[in-house]
């Protein structure tokens, strides 16, 4: 879920207060996606405190050097 479909998600349900967050599956793609997006960017920290470089290949695939 992307963080603008969050955005509209949550304004129609912040008023209600019999919305429970666990079990829509709305909240549920947000925090897979919130966490994926945390895990990608420890992953990223890790290869730059390595001194690697990211880098895009000329066929669109992304490694380090």
């Amino acid at each position: 879920m992307t963080k603008t479909a969050w955005k509209r998600h949550w304004e129609q349900v912040k008023f209600d207060s019999r919305h429970d967050f666990k079990m829509c599956l709305d909240c549920q793609a947000r925090l897979r996606t919130k966490k994926a997006n945390e895990r990608a960017k420890a992953i990223r920290a890790v290869y730059r405190d390595l001194g690697m470089k990211r880098v895009k290949g000329s066929l669109g695939g992304i490694y380090y050097e």
